[in-house]
């Protein structure tokens, strides 16, 4: 069977991991199927070996929506009917409006199911661009054989916002990436979590509008006596989004500082680092599909306090502590709960740590069982 995977728009945050990931598994375990990959430049996808009869496509159009709908409309169609696909996997929400073969596609654009609360930070040109996305989705679905969603309560969502049927919906989740194998030891203390004075919070995130970064200033502003130990290390950059320089700025005019610790951006090689000896993950979201986040907190023994919110409930089940991500005396007091409860710290690592082994698969196996879906339909 030839596979076309279509990753043209996996370039950045969780769509990028999945990709990745999945793209990995795939060659890794030398499948006896072949595969094209569609994928955007500079993104990591050309370092993958793929392995022989197998081919990466680089798209190269960047960001810019015009040419990408161009190339979709275009190019893409004749791409597809040249490699002789088998099956179409659209790994990025959307497929082919006419595919020249089945199509299954993955489905993790979460601001298409969700209330307008989830999103309402949402710049007005995010908000058009997700409509643009959802009409395209709509069209791509009347020729879309099965569609992936990342957990049930996604697959919920799905299919009552566009009334697809539920026997042609399949779960493909997460799971943790490649850095999960390294060891304490080898990971070693970044320079930041050396000091003893601080109780650290990590929130390892882009900045996006959903991820409600901007709790943390109203957060540490109405509760910094409380708090006046505590931190949060956060990961952003300024070229982002148009409100993270905003937010950077923000902190400073605040006199924030040591309360909100911008580290920037980082590698793959430095999470380990951060999970292993940070005190909590904090991770305040107003909205995911499946975020690998969780599961590699659980993994590395990091208790969670996030969102009470159905995502983060389904995937966390009872190894967080939740919080109205809407509410700072609400997230502050179940920061100090954990914080003054040792007992509690290592019931919620128990748990998650317990949970990894019940609950999540690696990505071979997610990789195998999606590729079984997909050769059914091809069939």
């Amino acid at each position: 069977m030839m596979l076309f995977l279509l990753c043209r728009n996996l370039h950045t945050a969780g769509g990028k991991v999945v990709g990745l990931n999945f793209i990995e598994a795939l060659s890794r375990n030398r499948s006896k199927h072949s595969f094209t990959v569609v994928a955007p430049l500079g993104a990591g996808y050309e370092k993958i070996p793929l392995g022989r009869g197998n081919k990466l496509i680089v798209y190269r159009g960047g960001r810019n929506p015009i040419a990408q709908w161009r190339f979709d409309t275009f190019e893409l169609p004749s791409i597809v009917k040249e490699s002789r696909a088998d099956v179409v996997f659209a790994m990025g929400n959307v497929g082919l409006v006419h595919p020249p073969c089945p199509q299954a596609l993955l489905f993790h654009k979460s601001q298409l199911v969700y209330p307008a609360r989830h999103y309402s930070k949402e710049r007005i040109v995010s908000r058009l661009k997700n409509a643009a996305l959802k009409r395209r989705l709509i069209s791509c679905l009347r020729q879309t054989d099965l569609v992936f969603c990342q957990t049930p309560i996604a697959r919920d969502r799905f299919r009552q916002e566009f009334g697809y049927r539920e026997a042609r919906i399949r779960i493909m989740p997460n799971a943790v990436s490649e850095f999960g194998s390294i060891s304490k030891e080898s990971a070693g203390v970044p320079p930041i979590l050396r000091e003893n004075s601080f109780y650290n919070l990590f929130f390892l995130t882009k900045f996006y509008a959903h991820k409600n970064l901007e709790s943390l200033l109203t957060l540490f502003e109405k509760h910094s006596d409380r708090l006046k130990d505590v931190r949060c290390i956060v990961t952003v950059a300024r070229d982002q989004h148009p409100n993270a320089s905003k937010f950077l700025d923000e902190i400073r005019r605040q006199g924030l500082q040591e309360h909100i610790v911008n580290v920037g951006p980082l590698k793959q090689e430095e999470l380990a680092g951060y999970f292993y000896n940070a005190d909590a993950l904090l991770f305040p979201t107003l909205l995911e599909s499946f975020s690998g986040t969780y599961l590699e907190a659980m993994h590395f023994g990091l208790p969670i306090l996030t969102s009470g919110l159905d995502f983060a409930e389904y995937v966390c089940g009872d190894a967080a502590l939740y919080f109205d991500p809407w509410n700072a005396d609400e997230i502050c007091n179940r920061i100090l709960l954990l914080r003054q409860n040792p007992k509690l710290k290592e019931e919620l690592v128990a748990k998650g740590r317990e949970r990894m082994k019940r609950f999540f698969k690696s990505w071979d196996e997610i990789t195998y069982q999606t590729v079984t879906e997909l050769e059914a339909i091809a069939n």
